[in-house]
């Protein structure tokens, strides 16, 4: 229905952050949607080294010829046996959260498609790993680009599903103290950001009934309250309600 967008609750996060964390209208496609029918190359995967890719693009002069490495890198992932994906993920995740920080929009994005494309392909074994790729996310949500932040923050709400159907405690955990970490940063447009994360992150660990610790987080968002942007604050009140019935 129109209240509630893939589980998450319009009128429990508000307008904004259900928007930001669901994806809007007119934003690009993931790779699943707009390449549908792709034949993408298959063979052995024995030869393939993930960090490969940096030294490819490392050597490319053109922005063109960078982007179409990511695009083979991409394509290449999709083939991986998912009874394989688990002994290349911790390396593919520690490549892309370094192309997270690459200048070139189209890199970027096609960075944040592909992990977008792992956790729905290969959610339990991204999980074991994810932290590598974490603070990249984080980064994204400051971009001064709206359709970069917004892939973050619609990759951060798969993550977050991941856990629920998982239904590990330790993954929540790990991905709220993360995120919440970072909200000494001194952007108030990252902590604002980071906060509708939070907010998302725990209006969807509360609905799918994960038993992980929310103590810690009551005690950052009770610190949060005191943040000279009223706008951070008033995040803060609002997770604080989401947590308040289980703390």
């Amino acid at each position: 229905g129109a209240g509630a967008v893939r589980g998450v609750s319009v009128a429990a996060v508000g307008p904004r952050t259900a928007a930001a964390a669901t994806g809007v209208r007119g934003e690009a496609a993931l790779p699943a949607e707009r390449a549908a029918g792709s034949v993408y190359p298959a063979g052995p995967q024995q030869s393939f080294h993930p960090h490969d890719v940096l030294e490819q693009l490392e050597g490319a002069a053109k922005w063109q010829d960078r982007s179409r490495i990511l695009e083979d890198f991409h394509q290449h992932l999709l083939c991986i046996p998912v009874t394989e994906s688990r002994s290349y993920m911790s390396e593919v995740l520690l490549v892309l959260n370094r192309l997270l920080i690459d200048t070139n929009f189209k890199i970027t994005l096609t960075t944040l498609y592909i992990i977008g494309d792992l956790v729905d392909r290969w959610a339990s074994s991204m999980m074991t790993a994810a932290g590598a790729v974490v603070p990249g996310l984080v980064g994204k949500l400051g971009d001064n680009k709206i359709v970069i932040r917004q892939t973050a923050m619609k990759i951060f709400h798969k993550i977050f599903t991941a856990v629920v159907r998982l239904g590990s405690p330790q993954y929540a955990e790990k991905l709220l103290h993360t995120l919440t970490s970072s909200l000494s940063n001194r952007s108030m447009h990252l902590r604002i950001e980071l906060l509708n994360v939070v907010i998302v992150a725990l209006v969807v660990f509360e609905s799918g009934a994960v038993a992980y610790d929310r103590e810690p987080v009551a005690q950052i968002m009770c610190q949060a309250l005191l943040d000279q942007s009223e706008k951070v604050s008033a995040l803060a009140a609002e997770a604080l309600v989401v947590l308040q019935p289980a703390v």
